[in-house]
Formats: C-alpha cells, structure tokens, sequence
C-alpha cells in the first residue's frame, strides 16, 4: 500500500526521528513534524524532523466583541503592575493581552465592524491553512500524545477523517488505580496531599476518550498496555520502541575491578534517585567502584558517559524501563531497574534487565560490582536483546503492517 505517515510529536523528536528515518530506510512515505510548546527549551535528537512553533497551530476563528468590561482593572497604572506580578515580561504579556482586547472592543462601535471581523477571519484561517500544508498529503497520523483539543490539527483531522495512532508514553494516561494494585512502591511518588505528577485516573479517562473518539487506536509498550481505559473496546496496537544500533557496544571489561556507575536523575522522584543515592552510601565503606551522574551536561556527553560506565541504573520505583535504560542496554551494559510483576510477565522471557527495588539496591549492586564476569555477560546479553526487539528496521517493519492494518479497516487511502 503507498501511503504517508505523519508523525507528530509535542515538545520531544527522538523517538518519532529514530520511527521516521527508519520507516523511510523501508521504503515507506513518512515524516516528522513536531510542536515546540516551549520557545527557550531545545529539542535535541531532531534529526530528519521539522519543528512548528506551537501559536502557528492555534484555531482562527476571528473575534466577536463582548459587552463585558475591558478586563476587571481600575486603571492602565494597575494593567503595567497587577497585584501579584513582579516580572517584565510577564507584564509585557499582560499588556498586550490588554491592548488586543481593548482593539477588539473599540472595533465594535464602529457600523462596519462585523465586515472587519469576517475579513479578519478569513484572513487567520488563511494563515492557517498555509500552516496546515503538511497534513495535506497525510494518509494515517502517528500521534506521540500532546494535545490537540481546541487546535487546528484537531479540526483538519475531523474534517478529513484521517486516521491515527495514539502512542501512549508514560504519565499522560497512567492509571493509579492500577499502580495501586500492581506496585508495591509507587506510594512512594505520591505527594503529600495523596496526588501525584506521574498518574491520574481522571486525566488518563479524559485524555484516553478524547483520542479515541477522535478515530485513534491505542499503540502502546507491554507496560503501557496495563493503562487502556477497560470500557475500550477496539484494536490495540503493541510495539517495541527502537534504539539505534550505530553505535558499537563496549562491554564492560573484565580486568576492571573498580567498576564506573552510572544513573540519570532526570526525574529524581519517579526514577528513586534518593534511593539510588542511599545506597550508594551504603557500600562506600566496603565497595571499590565509582558513581557518576547525569546531569548538567549536553546529550552527547550524558551518551558519552553511558558508554563508559559498567553499570547503569535507570529506574526504581515506576516499575517500567525507560528509553535510557534501552540505550544503556544497546551500549552492551548491566542494566538496573526495577520491573513490577505485571509487566514482567509482558515483556520476553530473556530480557536481561536486572531486576532491583528500592529495598535491595544495594545487595544487587554489590553482587555487580564483585563480578566483573557477571557484569561482562549481562552487557552482552543486554546488546543482543536490543538487537533481537529493539532495531530499528524491525520496529519499523512492525509500524508499517499496523499502518496498513487500520488504512485498510478505515477505506484505504484518503
């Protein structure tokens, strides 16, 4: 079937730039568009993809005037220093928030106005349509979830009946309910007020409908397959991500009996960083090896970092691996996380991922650390199983008999 894929991520390019370049490495029309939701926020791992500021998206829909009070303010003095707002910039916003609103009200009195505001109209949805040129030849849209509620892409997608995949990644749908039921440990990411950033049964069901009702299908990791909302009914799509494979493994060294590891505090809560740190402390006395971690440094160097170390630590408390852990794996390490029961059982019988909680790092560090064998062995494992799931033509390949899969249930091409 010649078809085109769009992949459209918010905000992150690696994975759909490792999905598209490998999906036109088969032969298959794809490319990549993502929305930068963050002007100052770099997105790396861009490679082969193009970036649209997030304002070029938003919906034209011209402007009506109300007859409410221009903004609840006494006087311009309070519009340059709202109560509450020290920064500049923040004022700027405000003010011209302010001189907008205060454009539109001022229009309203004149008899023309309405004519105004259909020429202006008009004219914005022009403006998008000329934005909205790269769904134009868009046969299926590979969504990794942002949000499209209330944007243009939402309105093109309804009003072309394009069909989709929504590529679940982590805490946007994830369900406590369940973590309850299935992790011991993830009390441990819950704030004070019982809430918490990784999860909400709420969020997940809103989110989950929206996409769903849009016309898009789940496509989801064997831990991410746990969150589907259990009233969806239709077709779900399980893949496994890719990792790129160019880079050569380097196994850890045998000789070596003072080991490097190596940890990624990204998200020092969700990963147990705490933890990590706790025992670390706790061998210093009785171990020889060194601790490194990622953080404050460009890419490239953390890559760099991974590559040399002799373990790494990715995860201790959600209960999934991560992409880190995946590319720790594809540079031929011992790879520490911690895999809840039910996903486990999702996942192959030959993941090599050492298997580690927040209660017994240290004694599975310390087996690592005095086994330099050991460590060699589960590096080479971890290399092939990455090799065996993870390439990217393989994924690749699997993305394209599910794209044909839901063209051909939706009628084919557009």
């Amino acid at each position: 079937m010649n078809y085109t894929v769009l992949h459209f991520p918010h905000n992150t390019a690696s994975l759909a730039s490792e999905n598209n370049k490998a999906l036109q490495a088969l032969g298959v029309k794809s490319k990549a568009y993502v929305i930068k939701l963050y002007k100052d926020t770099p997105i790396v791992s861009n490679d082969g993809v193009h970036i649209l500021p997030f304002n070029h998206l938003a919906s034209s829909t011209g402007f009506m005037p109300t007859n409410t009070p221009l903004f609840p303010l006494a006087s311009f003095a309070a519009t340059v220093a709202p109560q509450g707002i020290t920064s500049l910039k923040t004022r700027l916003v405000v003010i011209r928030a302010w001189g907008i609103e205060f454009l539109k009200r001022a229009l309203a009195v004149l008899p023309f106005h309405r004519g105004v505001q259909r020429a202006l109209a008009c004219s914005g949805k022009r403006r998008v349509a000329r934005k909205l040129a790269f769904l134009d030849d868009v046969d299926i849209i590979h969504c990794y979830v942002g949000e499209l509620t209330g944007s243009a892409v939402e309105t093109a997608i309804r009003e072309r009946h394009i069909p989709g995949l929504a590529a679940w990644q982590g805490s946007e749908i994830r369900r406590p309910s369940v973590e309850f039921e299935t992790n011991p440990y993830y009390h441990l990411l819950l704030d004070a007020d019982g809430s918490s950033p990784y999860g909400d049964d709420e969020r997940s069901r809103l989110r989950q409908q929206y996409m769903y009702d849009l016309g898009f299908e789940p496509l989801v990791t064997a831990g991410m397959r746990q969150y589907i909302l259990p009233g969806y009914v239709g077709p779900i799509h399980q893949i496994f991500h890719p990792v790129s494979l160019e880079a050569e493994p380097a196994y850890p060294d045998v000789a070596q009996q003072r080991p490097l590891i190596v940890h990624a505090p990204s998200k020092q809560k969700a990963k147990g960083s705490a933890y990590v740190q706790r025992a670390i402390d706790q061998l210093r006395p009785t171990a020889e090896f060194d601790y490194r971690e990622v953080t404050g440094m460009p890419r490239s160097e953390a890559l760099a970092l991974m590559r040399r170390c002799d373990i790494y630590i990715d995860q201790l408390i959600v209960g999934d691996h991560g992409m880190a852990a995946l590319e720790a794996m594809s540079y031929g390490k011992p790879t520490v996380c911690y895999l809840k029961p039910s996903v486990l059982e999702l996942l192959p019988k030959d993941i090599p991922i050492v298997n580690a909680t927040v209660d017994d790092l240290a004694e599975v560090l310390l087996g690592l650390i005095q086994d330099p064998q050991r460590r060699h062995d589960s590096g080479v494992a971890s290399r092939a199983y990455v090799e065996r799931y993870h390439d990217p033509l393989k994924t690749a390949a699997r993305l394209d008999e599910i794209y044909q899969d839901v063209l051909e249930r939706h009628g084919g091409l557009r």
